[in-house]
């Protein structure tokens, strides 16, 4: 008796795959280790320490304040994690709102969520041990990028000093004048280059086999986005790693070459930050072009990353569809006729040729009817010969 094979796993879930994965992630934290500032990371630490001590001060502020240096580090890093994935669940949906329905009879408008291509290609992606630990690397990474980010920032000027950190400009009317005009240039020059540049990886990732098997399958896993945090955390380690840094890596580079711009690098970090997360959500949002700039087209739809995910080959751009629109590959999103219509469809051609057979029934009675009565008389006609 031959035993049964079991199913091999699929391709992005075998040990090649998963193990680069991993090693990407443990690869990325040594490098966090290895090049951060040991004294300046100790600095910062015991600022934060210190300023969260004072705000409000306790009883255990004598004792608080001059705590190990090792567990100022890691309350340092723990604050990070903490506070940038509660503002990921929490305030990042309510400071982008979705949608709205328009008005019912008693004059409540719903949120409005982005449509299911097809209800049989849309079954949500049940987590498994792989997608945890691939969320939890990822995740774990996350403090030193941000870290990375503030030493940039304090390298283009930015202080520690409340509440506008150097960022903006005290003044009102320099704010107006000056930093909201280099907002709209720097951030879109930022966003226009990293979404060049994101845009011919995520291609590469979609046209080369062993790029999609190793590195980007495993997102593609969650056709229907509707978990935010949950479906943006899980991906391959390596393409979560180069996005991020990339990001960094396009503010250093226009650091060096003098368009360095401090409030532009924060809000192109901050709303890229965003907009992965949100994306991801099945709440439909856009950023329309009658509040924004003008343009002919919507600078950002959630509908059009559903659409990637459902469609896979067309919208690679990650938050806007600029590219895709270039290169032509931009797909608008679109419903496919639900399996109930397609049995309609099928119904209606089965009565209709029900009805081809009956009229052509029908058609051959009134034949035979017309017919008999001439053989009758012929049959008399050859009985009188």
């Amino acid at each position: 008796m031959v035993a049964a094979r079991m199913p091999r796993a699929p391709s992005h879930l075998r040990a090649g795959p998963v193990a680069f994965a991993w090693a990407t992630a443990l690869f990325t934290l040594g490098c966090q280790a290895t090049f951060t500032n040991k004294e300046r990371l100790a600095a910062d630490a015991n600022f934060v320490w210190t300023f969260l001590c004072e705000h409000p001060k306790t009883s255990l502020y004598d004792h608080l304040i001059n705590v190990d240096p090792a567990l100022q580090l890691a309350a340092f890093f723990g604050f990070i994690y903490v506070s940038s994935y509660a503002f990921s669940i929490f305030a990042m949906p309510l400071t982008f709102p979705p949608l709205k329905s328009d008005a019912d009879s008693n004059g409540s408008r719903q949120a409005l969520v982005v449509p299911r291509r097809s209800s049989r290609e849309h079954k949500q992606h049940s987590l498994n041990k792989i997608d945890l630990s691939y969320m939890l690397l990822n995740s774990l990474c996350m403090p030193g990028l941000f870290y990375h980010f503030v030493c940039l920032c304090r390298s283009w000027g930015m202080t520690g000093e409340p509440p506008l950190f150097n960022v903006y400009p005290s003044e009102p009317l320099a704010l107006l004048t000056q930093t909201v005009p280099e907002l709209i240039s720097y951030v879109s020059l930022y966003m226009l280059t990293y979404e060049f540049i994101y845009y011919w990886w995520h291609r590469a990732m979609h046209e080369v086999p062993a790029m999609y098997t190793w590195i980007h399958k495993h997102h593609h896993q969650q056709t229907y986005p509707d978990r935010p945090l949950i479906d943006t955390l899980n991906t391959g380690c390596f393409e979560s790693q180069f996005g991020l840094y990339l990001q960094l890596a396009v503010l250093c580079g226009y650091g060096q070459i003098g368009l360095g711009n401090l409030p532009s690098a924060v809000w192109f970090f901050s709303i890229c930050g965003w907009l992965s997360v949100l994306e991801h959500d099945s709440l439909e949002r856009k950023v329309s072009p009658t509040t924004c700039l003008g343009l002919p087209v919507d600078l950002f739809r959630a509908d059009e990353h559903h659409m990637h995910h459902a469609f896979v080959k067309c919208n690679y751009c990650p938050y806007s569809t600029v590219w895709d629109r270039v290169f032509g590959t931009f797909k608008p999103f679109s419903v496919k006729n639900p399996p109930k219509a397609k049995s309609i469809q099928a119904g209606e051609a089965l009565m209709a040729g029900e009805a081809i057979m009956v009229a052509d029934g029908a058609a051959e009675d009134t034949a035979a009817a017309l017919i008999e009565p001439a053989v009758s008389v012929m049959a008399a006609d050859v009985t009188t010969l």
